[in-house]
């Protein structure tokens, strides 16, 4: 039996990086099944086209009739390119988050898995945000889509980790709690950081303790 593992393992692994490794630092791939639609800026006489990548997310409780655990997929957007797809069924743009609760103590782990190349997770480190040439987003927003069949294998090796926004709807405070795989933490919370920007040592707050828990 240890043998049969040892040997489906790193099968696994390839797999895994196959649907998550693909995406690139923002702004540096050409995957449309990873990022969604890109902005184009004119850099003297270079055009690059900036696309953003795509989370795996599962939905823990909110202000939302979704079930514990169903996926999400969620994306940064920047152009108002959701008008050209299935209208999310989540839209939240920076300026009426609130409050961001992260849990320091998984991101401090996440980023050391990353920078760590037997770990797995190195693959995540591409998921930072460029700030040097992204441009800022408009909006988070969220569609209900499982991941691809070896993103859902993979889970039982992934430890999960939580974040918890709100944010005012027209007068209204709606909130979410999501969980983000143990690799992707880090780069998750640090395009959060990004997407908000300097708003951020305002409303960026840590869990007060570790765990599932409203903060």
């Amino acid at each position: 039996m240890r043998q049969r593992i040892l040997f489906f393992a790193p099968i696994l692994f390839l797999g895994l990086l196959s649907e998550s490794a693909m995406p690139q630092r923002h702004g540096r791939t050409d995957s449309a099944h990873d990022y969604g639609q890109g902005v184009s800026k004119t850099t003297g006489a270079h055009k690059l086209s900036f696309r953003q990548p795509t989370w795996n997310l599962r939905y823990k409780s909110g202000s939302f009739q979704l079930k514990n655990e169903e996926w999400l997929k969620a994306e940064f957007q920047e152009d108002g390119s959701t008008q050209k797809r299935t209208p999310p069924i989540i839209s939240i743009s920076a300026d009426q988050i609130r409050a961001i609760y992260f849990d320091p103590k998984a991101q401090k782990d996440s980023d050391v898995a990353q920078r760590m190349p037997r770990s797995g997770c190195s693959y995540a480190r591409d998921r930072m945000p460029n700030g040097d040439s992204a441009p800022a987003s408009e909006a988070f927003v969220f569609w209900k889509a499982p991941p691809g069949p070896m993103l859902r294998a993979a889970e039982r090796l992934n430890q999960r980790h939580p974040v918890r926004l709100i944010w005012s709807d027209n007068g209204t405070d709606k909130e979410l709690i999501l969980t983000v795989n143990h690799c992707e933490y880090a780069s998750f919370a640090a395009s959060l950081h990004w997407f908000v920007g300097q708003r951020w040592h305002d409303i960026g707050r840590a869990f007060p303790y570790h765990g599932m828990e409203h903060p």
